[in-house]
């Protein structure tokens, strides 16, 4: 007697292709299926945490949440379901990510090496400090376009990170003596810092808030 439920999700690539999976909890799909079926939902407006508990299972290692819909519910469902993480982004999901928010999601996944956090305008300057402390693995953050964030903070928090080699703070509002401390710092301890001159003007898309670090992060 089977008591698992199963699903048949037909979806379309790029191209126009037809895929079908055959999902039970305890089937195992590709990871690019999966991808795509999260993007596709995602594009749908359809993910939600019911079909992400069909998807997610322990080898998930990258997820891209930007700009879902997310709840508190959705969170916990990540970290119970894919305790193995090792990137996620989250931008654009600043209504729900929270400092307490942030402290118990990555309390939860200390593996994550990659976290992007851009656009998260409800969080403070305590967040880096929340991550210094649980994420003693992180190598790549993005958290520009974050209004609270302080030069304070963010040079307390290259000097404490050990594994860190890439961080995106474009937007940081800091004197030329404060730029000057934190790109000494960065280069000090072998960090990429994206990091605006306060002497220069914005160039569009100087930014790098993406999923993944460059090549040479």
């Amino acid at each position: 007697m089977f008591n698992h439920l199963f699903h048949i999700a037909i979806l379309s690539d790029m191209n126009g292709r037809k895929e079908m999976a055959i999902l039970s909890s305890g089937q195992l799909i590709s990871g690019i299926l999966r991808k795509n079926m999260i993007r596709c939902l995602k594009q749908q407006k359809r993910l939600t945490s019911k079909s992400l508990q069909t998807l997610l299972v322990p080898t998930v290692t990258q997820l891209d949440m930007e700009d879902v819909y997310l709840t508190k519910k959705i969170l916990s469902t990540i970290w119970t379901q894919c305790p193995n993480l090792v990137a996620i982004s989250l931008k654009g999901c600043g209504y729900l990510i929270t400092d307490n928010v942030l402290n118990q999601f990555v309390q939860n996944l200390p593996k994550l090496e990659r976290l992007n956090l851009c656009s998260c305008t409800h969080l403070t300057s305590k967040c880096l400090s929340i991550l210094s402390k649980w994420l003693v693995h992180l190598q790549v953050l993005h958290i520009t376009s974050v209004p609270s964030l302080t030069f304070s903070s963010v040079q307390n928090f290259l000097q404490s990170a050990s594994e860190l080699k890439f961080v995106d703070v474009f937007y940081l509002k800091t004197t030329s003596e404060q730029y000057t401390a934190l790109m000494e710092t960065a280069k000090r301890k072998e960090i990429k810092i994206i990091l605006r001159d306060p002497k220069k003007k914005i160039l569009e898309g100087q930014s790098e808030c993406d999923f993944g670090p460059p090549d040479s992060a």
